[in-house]
């Protein structure tokens, strides 16, 4: 038999079951989309050099075509010198070494690898040696050395020249592998980049629709269905459970909410059975006292002095009006076991026969009650919902000061699936003070004691009204009048035309 603390840490590790699915699927998420974040900065760091050696290859490339031009032009003026003995050519010469020996103090100044910087080394020496011969050929009598000038302007250029211009050639061929190669790196960091981009997204496609499920199906799914049971419990229907699931935080959830179920379903039938034994245990000793206050009060006439009859008056009034209290006890209690009808009720149907339950009462307050238009079926358990009409109806008749008290019962369809019922009259009016407490066992509106009762009925009304998944609320006006609103789920049943109206005669 395992240790109670072994069975903590079962019950532990149970309890972080989902969790833990959960959060694996988002760890992995955030690992790669950090994977991407720094993917995306190494690519960014590989282009940005890349680019700034591109950079500055070009300018190489550049400032090697200034020094190959300006070396060219120099070249020709050495050989035009050397065929025509023109000194104009010399001018031009030093003019051209000028800018080959600028273009190549440019090229000294960017950022040159040990190959070029030697191949720069050599290229100045060998500038600098055509220089110094070129100077020795400018001094000679050209006149008198002809042969001689041109035969060393030729050798120069097959030795000095011609190395120089391999220089400049080689130093082009490695500027120009630089640019291919930090080219390569750019196109080769933005494919890594491109499939660092790709197989994450892939990895995190499916795994955000594994978490997207999984919240769906093992969370919002069986909270939805918690708040769905929840709020058949708040109606006092006890039917339904909760399927119990794996042993995660759902699970547990479940379970403990079955057992908070089964102990508010336990505690309520306690109650209405204790309200309900008291109230009819009550009722025969009640109704046993107002029938011997009225026997003694028949058997005693004109023996007692007046004090004493209106004493047993008051017992009996007493009597009389707990026995009423105990009667709307009872049927506060009984309606809290209501069962719905499989088939819906015709609402003209029912209010007809209301009416002419209640035509002695309408006769007598000389009233009317007007049923408007198509009134629909209800899904409803129809002596219950008939406790609704009749307790609306004759509030509105009862709180009326009118000569010609007026009841209109109409109803519309809402837009979310349920017909809007309203029951108006003109009475005496509500306090908006009182527009909740009225709707609570015992609590009456404010009316300076003119009119007497027990604070059952509309309690009784708001009672059935919300186990049929309705909903009830009053607006008024002191003086004249008070509508009473109230919601039911629409049946899917044809409405019955049974408009009429119910006058005194």
């Amino acid at each position: 038999m395992k240790s109670p603390h072994a069975l903590r840490e079962i019950k532990g590790m149970q309890s972080f079951r989902l969790t833990l699915k959960i959060a694996i699927p988002l760890i992995a998420m955030v690992v790669l989309i950090v994977l991407m974040a720094i993917s995306s900065i190494v690519t960014l760091s590989i282009d940005k050099h890349a680019i700034a050696e591109v950079s500055n290859s070009v300018q190489k490339q550049r400032t090697l075509g200034d020094v190959e031009l300006h070396y060219t032009k120099l070249l020709m003026a050495e050989n035009s010198y050397a065929l025509s003995g023109n000194s104009s050519y010399q001018a031009v010469f030093e003019n051209e070494k000028l800018h080959v020996q600028n273009s190549l103090d440019r090229l000294k100044a960017l950022p040159l690898t040990a190959s070029e910087q030697g191949e720069v080394a050599k290229f100045q020496a060998g500038l600098d040696e055509l220089d110094n011969e070129m100077h020795v050929l400018f001094g000679e009598r050209y006149a008198e050395s002809k042969s001689t000038v041109q035969e060393a302007v030729v050798q120069m250029d097959n030795s000095i020249a011609g190395n120089l211009a391999d220089e400049i050639y080689q130093l082009t061929d490695s500027v120009e592998a630089e640019v291919e190669s930090a080219i390569g790196r750019i196109q080769a960091a933005d494919n890594r980049e491109f499939w660092f981009t790709i197989v994450p997204v892939m990895i995190a496609i499916p795994i955000a629709i594994a978490v997207v499920f999984l919240t769906i199906y093992r969370i919002s799914k069986p909270l939805l269905k918690l708040v769905e049971i929840a709020e058949k419990i708040t109606m006092r229907d006890f039917s339904s459970r909760m399927k119990t699931g794996p042993l995660d935080e759902i699970g547990m959830l479940t379970r403990a909410f079955n057992a908070m179920a089964e102990e508010i379903e336990r505690r309520y039938d306690e109650l209405e059975s204790f309200a309900y034994i008291v109230a009819h245990d009550l009722k025969n000793p009640i109704s046993g006292i107002y029938g011997l206050s009225e026997c003694v009060l028949d058997s005693v006439e004109g023996r007692v002095s007046d004090d004493e009859k209106e004493a047993l008056e008051s017992i009996k009034s007493a009597a009389e009006s707990m026995n009423s209290l105990v009667t709307d006890l009872l049927e506060f209690a009984r309606a809290g076991k209501v069962e719905f009808s499989k088939e819906p009720v015709p609402m003209a149907s029912l209010l007809e026969d209301i009416t002419k339950e209640m035509k002695f009462y309408i006769k007598e307050r000389r009233a009317k009650v007007n049923i408007q238009g198509d009134l629909p079926s209800v899904y409803c358990d129809p002596i219950r919902f008939s406790q609704v009409w009749k307790n609306l109806i004759y509030n509105a008749l009862k709180y009326n000061d009118k000569p010609e008290p007026t009841v209109n019962i109409s109803v519309q369809k809402t837009g979310n699936g349920t017909y809007l019922f309203q029951v108006e009259d003109n009475g005496i009016g509500i306090d908006e003070k009182d527009y909740q407490s009225i709707f609570l066992p015992f609590k009456r509106a404010e009316t300076d004691g003119k009119y007497e009762g027990t604070g059952i009925g509309l309690a009784i009304v708001k009672r059935v009204v919300d186990f049929h998944g309705g909903n009830i609320w009053v607006t008024s006006q002191k003086g004249q009048g008070t509508t009473f609103h109230l919601t039911v789920p629409r049946a899917h049943a044809v409405s019955v035309d049974r408009s009429h109206e119910v006058k005194a005669a």
